[in-house]
């Protein structure tokens, strides 16, 4: 069983928010993601991202719709995990090996997943998103 302080479980709805903003602040918070990060993934400046997180800046539907995406896809992934804090953490730096594909390899494989998302951006979202329901939904018996 995970000790109470190793989980990090967010206290409001994701799905329901209009605005990823409150996701994703409480993703920096508690994952040390940076404004850098969510830019690349985002496919915008950082500078441009930042004044949108502060209300300064308005950003193209399609880049608000890709980052409630990555909030999600990253809350999912948080949910797989138990709300492990450490896996998560671990998940996120760890720089897998190049291995044979089969339809349970992370999309990432190869590389790290923060390293993944940001190259990859929106369609990476997607991909690791797919995967983390296929893993959620396979039958282990």
């Amino acid at each position: 069983m995970t000790p109470v302080d190793q989980m990090i479980i967010p206290d409001f709805d994701i799905e329901a928010d209009e605005s990823p903003v409150t996701g994703i602040s409480w993703l920096q918070t508690n994952l040390s993601l940076s404004d850098d990060f969510f830019a690349k993934v985002a496919a915008v400046e950082e500078t441009d991202f930042s004044k949108w997180k502060q209300g300064d800046l308005v950003l193209e539907d399609s880049k608000i719709e890709g980052l409630k995406a990555l909030s999600s896809a990253l809350t999912h992934m948080l949910s797989f995990l138990n709300f492990r804090h450490d896996l998560m953490i671990t998940l996120f730096e760890f720089k897998s090996e190049e291995s044979k594909r089969t339809p349970l390899t992370p999309p990432w494989a190869g590389n790290s997943l923060k390293q993944y998302l940001q190259t990859h951006g929106v369609k990476g979202v997607e991909k690791v998103d797919l995967w983390v329901q296929r893993m959620r939904w396979t039958d282990w018996s």
